[in-house]
């Protein structure tokens, strides 16, 4: 437990985490491996929808593509970019700057729930749902 002052509050140097005293560090750790693990799924979902596209029908790979965006919205940019290459190449008439969009309000309610403010989430989350996203895409190709 980390030293309190005589009101109760914690002392200056003491560690708090999740309104805890605690080891601040593992605390980070933790959320690292857990955004590690949320990107790894979401290149895992990445792959999977390329796959996906292979065998689709020409006049629904749009509509896969944007069911698929959950799923991805944990790629860090240069991830992203390289899978915008790979999508316009598979569905040369997708329209770059609606996938830019709509890939920008994947990630920011990814973030913040998609209401302009930071929202409380379980680390795994991102993971969770990069997951599902996966499994969403794999039910697609049959």
């Amino acid at each position: 437990m980390g030293a309190r002052n005589g009101y109760g509050a914690l002392a200056p140097g003491a560690a708090q985490q999740n309104g805890h005293p605690g080891n601040g560090q593992a605390a980070t750790d933790q959320s690292t491996q857990q955004a590690i693990d949320a990107t790894e799924a979401a290149k895992q979902a990445a792959d999977a929808l390329l796959h996906t596209l292979a065998t689709t029908a020409d006049d629904a790979k749009e509509d896969v593509i944007l069911d698929a965006l959950p799923a991805l919205a944990s790629l860090d940019t240069i991830a992203w970019m390289q899978l915008k290459k790979q999508l316009k190449t598979a569905v040369p008439s997708l329209n770059m700057n609606d996938l830019a969009q709509a890939r920008t309000g994947a990630h920011a309610a990814l973030h913040d729930g998609g209401g302009g403010k930071r929202r409380e989430r379980s680390g795994t989350a991102g993971a969770d749902q990069a997951a599902l996203g996966a499994v969403q895409i794999r039910a697609w190709a049959g």
